[in-house]
């Protein structure tokens, strides 16, 4: 019996020790359909972006495209994640400036249709 008792303390220590162990030795697995991080943050900035947009052109409203701030977040990011997840390799720095600097300037005469529609955010351009 004693021996039962020892082997089962044993046991339950080598895992405890194992497991606090194994969380930090094994990486942590990414989808391969998944975005890179370069690739998400590049797309937050452009939604970011195309937001502020938006309401400095009365876009952002009860009886506007969005209805809040953050309907205009939660609608754009889609886009801008959909648009982005071919950059398998990353995202070209200069270029999501330029594609930025695009945004912050377009006026309000035309519509905002997807970010495509910026000469400088073409995908092909902005993936590494």
């Amino acid at each position: 019996m004693r021996t039962h008792g020892a082997a089962a303390l044993f046991w339950t220590l080598s895992c405890l020790a194992g497991c606090e162990h194994g969380d930090t030795s094994v990486p942590a697995l990414t989808p391969a359909s998944g975005t890179t991080p370069m690739a998400e943050r590049a797309a937050e900035n452009v939604t970011k972006a195309r937001c502020d947009r938006a309401e400095r052109c009365g876009e952002v409203g009860q009886d506007a495209q969005f209805t809040s701030r953050e309907h205009c977040l939660n609608v754009l990011w889609k886009e801008s994640v959909e648009q982005l997840t071919s950059c398998r390799t990353g995202v070209d720095q200069g270029a999501i400036k330029a594609c930025l600097n695009e945004i912050n300037q377009h006026g309000c005469d035309d519509a905002m249709g997807g970010f495509q529609q910026y000469l400088a955010c073409k995908v092909e351009d902005l993936c590494i």
